[in-house]
């Protein structure tokens, strides 16, 4: 039977249900033991004194910030192509977000371009390890050391990568994890606070909120959410039910699940309201079964890397997603920067690869940064240009070489 390739797929397994029916059973859905545990597992995991489970990525950025008692106008050093909900959050917190520019190999941060913004109102540098691939974490870290900064990590894309011999969100004063469904440990949403200080533990566990019942409403729209993505992302089904569908769609003019990136807002009066709550127990019990996978994730995200870098290297048409040094990482997206993008999208969905256009956004040019906006050619070059392909647990050696054939062919 003829198979069809999905862009992304949920790293999930049966046992993340049993996990979740057991919680459940047991009648420990928003608070229960699970949450302790998964909080010491991941702190262990991590190489780090304290974890903390949120409700999101986002509460684990808000509440951040909250923890290092940031004030009003107060800036944040932070790359400028990243996720647009990351400085939107910072701005709805009351601070500002100052863009600097990324390297074109990693999409990182550049760190020649940090000193230079770095402002008398400077408090922070938050460093975003994109696709995967760790910063220039020493370079960086030793500027905070120097200017007194804090240095948060962004690692939703990056959860058990290692750089240096360390694990990114043990490096900085507070790493930010995220386990939404795209992620490479799912737990049906929740979030990480990892830190290394005494006290900026004690703040968060100041802060955070106990899951009231009114969550139970989010809880089921989010194992909902997953669960349809993950079922509908497994090969038979992806093969039989849903790329047929994109097909049609494809040939009436119109785009399968693809959305424009950068358009969701963020109020400040919603993120004080519902970002400040604690990780419920069902996830933390998906969450501590997901921890005993993770690695097995991680090496695959990796091996896939490496033989589409091995297969792909050499087409002039194509920027791959590699740093300096050539290595791979466990990319938890394969991106890859190419010419012609939307007919090329359209060649491989005819050849059974469906592909996404990047979703990360040059946050200068969104509407609240738009009129101070600094130049920064590498971050502005990007959004029209990366797209991501099939890479994920299902794929086979034979798969990844068909799918990188048929982007030699269309990309020609």
């Amino acid at each position: 039977m003829w198979k069809a390739y999905p862009r992304h797929s949920v790293n999930l397994s049966a046992g993340c249900y049993t996990a979740l029916l057991g919680a459940v059973r047991r009648g420990a859905v928003l608070q229960g033991p699970d949450v302790k545990k998964f909080e010491d597992d991941f702190a262990a995991y991590i190489g780090v004194r304290h974890a903390v489970g949120v409700s999101s990525g986002r509460a684990a950025l808000y509440l951040a910030l909250q923890a290092l008692d940031l004030q009003p106008g107060d800036e944040i050093i932070m790359p400028a192509y990243t996720f647009h909900i990351v400085p939107l959050v910072i701005h709805a917190y009351g601070l500002k977000p100052v863009f600097v520019d990324v390297l074109p190999g990693s999409c990182n941060m550049n760190p020649d371009r940090i000193e230079e913004n770095i402002t008398p109102r400077t408090r922070a540098i938050l460093a975003t390890h994109m696709y995967g691939q760790p910063c220039d974490m020493d370079r960086i870290a030793a500027i905070a050391q120097a200017r007194q900064l804090y240095l948060l990590e962004d690692c939703a894309h990056a959860l058990g990568t290692r750089y240096g011999g360390r694990r990114v969100g043990a490096i900085g004063d507070i790493g930010l994890f995220t386990f939404a469904l795209a992620k490479n440990m799912p737990c049906f949403g929740g979030g990480m606070i990892t830190a290394k200080d005494d006290a900026i533990y004690q703040r968060l566990m100041e802060m955070i909120q106990t899951p009231t019942d009114n969550r139970r409403k989010g809880l089921r729209k989010e194992i909902f959410k997953t669960s349809a993505n993950y079922f509908a992302t497994l090969p038979l089904i992806f093969s039989t039910v849903i790329y047929p569908m994109m097909r049609l769609l494809s040939m009436l003019g119109l785009a399968a699940f693809d959305s424009e990136p950068g358009q969701e807002t963020v109020s400040s009066v919603d993120v004080k309201n519902q970002y400040p709550t604690r990780i419920t127990n069902l996830q933390a019990a998906v969450g501590c079964y997901q921890l005993g996978r993770i690695e097995a994730i991680n090496a695959k995200l990796e091996d896939n890397a490496r033989r589409f870098n091995s297969l792909l290297q050499g087409i002039p048409s194509i920027d791959l997603p590699l740093d300096a040094d050539g290595k791979s990482r466990a990319l938890l997206y394969y991106r890859i920067k190419v010419q012609k993008r939307k007919a090329l999208r359209g060649a491989l969905l005819k050849r059974h690869v469906d592909t996404m256009a990047d979703d990360m956004s040059d946050c200068t040019q969104l509407a609240p940064f738009r009129a101070d906006a600094p130049s920064v050619p590498v971050a502005a070059s990007l959004p029209a240009g990366l797209l991501e392909i099939p890479s994920n647990q299902h794929l086979t050696p034979k798969d990844i070489v068909y799918i990188a054939e048929c982007i030699k062919e269309c990309a020609a």
